[in-house]
């Protein structure tokens, strides 16, 4: 290597030493540090204690984690599948070159960067079971009222109509993002062998879009297996533990109970869980 070209890989990393460090200090330290605390006993006064296994043994142990485990399992079952369902269908319907689709398109974009918080407020009004105006429409087409919030059958269900609500504005953008990459000559040609629009939206776009329908699906999952804010503020875990899911169990383990070596065993848990999830969902959906 001569030494111009010496100097000029020595610029190129100095301007990327900054997004260097940065990535170090918010992303690989506290991963590290998050692995090492869950084989302690730490309760943020003093040096850890190093005790093995000892946090990941209690944990299955706790009927309450388990009860965690399973409701983030069925949110994850009843947002990810709905939330690209309906994402997809929405793109389909806003790749149109009709006048004020830009508008459209950021309308229903909307929802995904409003706050949570502010949106779960809204929501919990929605589904008060007396008050509420879902109810009160209920009630006046004849239909009785629904304990939306209130019964542990409903609360969960309820949750993951608000996740995918607000979530599927984001698959919509990267499924029309998937969509535009498609070729016009495409469906031209199958228009020309006397395809129809349903049969080349299911042999041809579906199949084309299954890169995209990757990454919708592995991103809607991580979203579904960090769900906390919702049930924070719509039901604050309950009606008995209904709502209480993982994240919100490592938020009383890690800022309630001040043990801060067993919430990192949570999260280490959790990660395990997102990660391997995510590679099943790569290898079911690639591309054969």
């Amino acid at each position: 290597m001569t030494k111009g070209k010496r100097l000029e890989w020595s610029i190129c990393y100095l301007f990327l030493l900054p997004n260097i460090i940065l990535y170090l200090l918010v992303r690989l330290i506290p991963f590290g540090s998050t692995i090492f605390l869950s084989f302690t006993d730490w309760q943020l006064i003093g040096a850890p204690n190093f005790i093995g296994l000892q946090n990941f043994i209690d944990m299955l142990q706790y009927p309450v984690f388990w009860k965690a485990f399973n409701n983030t399992l069925m949110f994850a079952v009843y947002t990810v599948p709905l939330s690209i369902i309906f994402g997809l269908l929405m793109a389909v319907l806003v790749n149109r070159d009709l006048p004020g689709m830009k508008f459209f398109r950021s309308l229903y974009f909307l929802p995904y960067v409003t706050s949570v918080v502010f949106v779960a407020v809204i929501w919990r009004w929605l589904f008060a079971t007396d008050t509420g105006l879902i109810n009160v429409l209920l009630e006046r087409a004849g239909i009785a009222a629904i304990p939306w919030l209130s019964s542990p059958k409903w609360a969960l269900f309820s949750l993951a109509i608000v996740a995918v609500w607000q979530n599927v504005s984001f698959n919509m953008l990267v499924f029309l993002a998937g969509l535009q990459g498609i070729g016009k000559d495409v469906y031209e040609a199958a228009t020309i062998d006397g395809a129809t629009g349903v049969q080349s939206f299911i042999y041809m776009t579906v199949p084309l879009l299954k890169p995209t329908m990757t990454v919708a699906a592995i991103m809607t999952t991580i979203n579904s297996f960090q769900v906390f804010d919702l049930g924070y503020v719509m039901t604050q875990g309950g009606p008995l533990d209904s709502t209480y899911t993982l994240v919100y169990y490592l938020y009383d383990f890690g800022f309630r109970y001040m043990e801060m070596g067993h919430a990192s065993a949570v999260a280490v848990v959790l990660f395990l869980m997102i990660f391997s999830l995510s590679i099943l969902q790569r290898v079911l959906l690639r591309e054969r």
